[in-house]
């Protein structure tokens, strides 16, 4: 594999040796793993287990780039993070010469996945997109857990109220507690959300210290801001049993559907930064909530056939309260030869490296690509590269925003 070539595959040996590595810098029976295998038991300096308002939750739709921009993240900022990990829907068939792919093959490649990126770390792991889905009548879930109880034991399964039965039954088998995903309509209905969340805690038999908290918000409307916020704050404070949770995590996204009205050279404001930090800075709620957000994307992917798309280049650089966007022409389609086609990707790179926000070389692994590229050292990639490279930098410089509480050292 050529050094910076994002499309080859890990190499194997490679991921046995970075798990080795991690099991000796963390102890033989891993970090949080161990500790939250012990039914939740209360961990040294963390919130019942969990982890507080200098964590960062990144929520991730497991397409390529974002689990390849894991494993490139640094120790420091991984220790520092639990993303929350959504396993796509099966793929829709739009060739109809081709056999549509099975769910079983679907997920057969997501247990090396999560090895090579999570390893013996804690993530969130939600299959709410193919919970309808069965493997032999065993729910997505269990299969899961079945191919990875052993390699990576700091998984914690995501669930709901809304979740079925089936799902309920797998949450159970982890050992490892649960993370409870709640919709505004879910957390803001405080006449109900005490009842159904110990309805929930029943069938699940776990305690409040052994269950994580997410307020997911979606998407977070710039006029919607103030009221939302008021919201959250309400119903933090009104929580039942708010102190006891493991952890207590708001995700949401400023990021717009696509970039069709973006042009140049702009500014994205990251609405859901703005939303968390004026929440913990102005009458702040009763319990101080951990960080999250979908990186440097929409809450929802995209649909349709691909191959009718005609993506434009564009890379996404996340700043202190906004995203840089640097966006050309398409990629593909009639115009993209005009534009230059993805060649463009190297007179993008080289015009961000000379705009005063760029963090220098050294600040990610996304960075230094961004900067190679733009000398023409690295490959001028594809939209999966440069999706690795945006959640790469994104993941760097929120979990050290967060966990320095908007350092003026990270940006602006």
């Amino acid at each position: 594999m050529k050094h910076g070539d994002l499309t080859a595959p890990r190499n194997q040996s490679l991921v046995a040796k970075k798990q080795k590595t991690e099991r000796q810098h963390y102890g033989a029976n891993t970090i949080e793993s161990r500790m939250l295998r012990e039914n939740g038991a209360p961990g040294k300096g963390m919130h019942n287990s969990g982890f507080g308002r200098d964590h960062y939750v990144p929520v991730l739709k497991w397409k390529r780039g974002e689990y390849l921009a894991l494993q490139e993240l640094g120790q420091t900022e991984y220790e520092g993070i639990t993303p929350l990990i959504e396993v796509p829907d099966t793929p829709e068939n739009f060739d109809e010469e081709a056999l549509p792919k099975t769910i079983q093959a679907h997920l057969s490649q997501i247990p090396d996945q999560l090895a090579a990126s999570v390893g013996v770390r804690r993530a969130f792991i939600d299959v709410g997109a193919i919970e309808e889905e069965s493997i032999d009548d065993v729910h997505p879930l269990e299969w899961l857990f079945d191919r990875t109880n052993e390699s990576i034991p700091g998984l914690i399964p995501v669930t709901s109220p809304r979740r079925s039965d089936s799902h309920q039954a797998a949450v159970r088998k982890f050992q490892t507690g649960a993370c409870v995903r709640l919709g505004i309509d879910d957390f803001s209905d405080e006449d109900n959300i005490g009842r159904v969340l110990l309805s929930l805690r029943q069938n699940l038999a776990l305690e409040p210290r052994q269950i994580d908290i997410v307020f997911d918000l979606q998407a977070v409307d710039p006029a919607q801001t103030k009221p939302l916020r008021a919201i959250v704050r309400r119903s933090i404070n009104e929580f039942p049993d708010r102190d006891m949770w493991r952890s207590m995590t708001i995700v949401g996204t400023g990021f717009p559907v696509d970039l069709a009205g973006v042009n140049g050279v702009e500014e994205i404001p990251r609405t859901e930064f703005y939303l968390w930090e004026n929440l913990v800075s102005e009458k702040a709620p009763a319990r101080i909530p951990t960080f999250g957000d979908y990186t440097a994307s929409y809450f929802e992917s995209a649909g349709g056939d691909p191959r009718l798309l005609t993506p434009s280049a564009n890379i996404r650089y996340t700043l202190g309260r906004s995203w840089l966007i640097v966006k050309g022409g398409p990629i593909r389609g009639p115009w993209a030869k005009k534009y230059g086609g993805s060649d463009q990707y190297y007179s993008l790179s080289a015009k961000l490296v000379g705009l005063p926000e760029f963090m220098g070389e050294e600040f990610s692994w996304g960075d230094k690509y961004i900067a190679r590229c733009a000398r023409r050292q690295a490959s001028k990639g594809n939209p999966t590269t440069w999706r690795q490279v945006a959640v790469n930098h994104h993941v760097t410089f929120v979990q050290r925003q967060v966990s320095s509480w908007i350092s003026p050292e990270v940006g602006s």
